[in-house]
């Protein structure tokens, strides 16, 4: 695929760029969508939402490069995926003592691979995980998540760290040779 002349084609409205494009990106913008939502369905319905909105808007914009087109296209998507969030309202904090395990061996990460370490997180609690996707995988700061989440810088972090913790204890239960212990 042709991404710059896909781009130049889209801004004109054509349907076969469209294709082309969403062909391109669909499952690793799927992929990116589950990571947030965690449901099938939902990631699904996100994905569609998020090229529409790109089809939509791509005229108006301009990019400098062909990496910046994705990574605008990244950033709708991943706002879909949280707007979606945040109308179910699901971002729910656990206790202190509920996420405060133990450390995980340094050479059990290193023996995981991503697709392990990542089936992980999908199981963190909804809030969790989208501060770590955010943070970890996506790059963004704790200020730029307070305003995406409409959350505080504070609670970026505390969630950022219990997310850390959480997924310390799952990976050390799961392929430590001990599971971790709560205090």
């Amino acid at each position: 695929m042709d991404l710059k002349a896909n781009i130049a084609l889209l801004k004109k409205g054509d349907q076969r760029a469209c294709k082309e494009v969403f062909d391109g990106f669909a499952n690793q913008f799927m992929a990116i969508s589950r990571r947030y939502l965690g449901d099938t369905a939902e990631a699904q319905d996100m994905l569609t939402n998020a090229f529409v909105k790109i089809f939509k808007h791509v005229k108006k914009a301009d990019f400098e490069n062909e990496k910046a087109f994705v990574g605008w296209m990244k950033r709708i998507l991943i706002n879909e995926c949280l707007m979606e969030l945040r109308r179910k309202s699901n971002f729910k904090m656990m206790p202190e003592a509920e996420s405060d395990f133990v450390s995980i061996e340094p050479n059990i990460i290193q023996e995981l691979t991503a697709n392990e370490i990542m089936k992980e997180v999908k199981e963190m609690p909804t809030g969790y995980r989208t501060v770590f996707n955010l943070y970890v995988v996506e790059g963004y700061s704790h200020a730029e998540i307070a305003e995406k989440l409409s959350i505080s810088e504070g609670t970026s972090k505390s969630q950022l760290s219990h997310a850390k913790k959480f997924l310390r204890y799952k990976l050390t239960k799961i392929y430590g040779k001990e599971a971790g212990s709560r205090p």
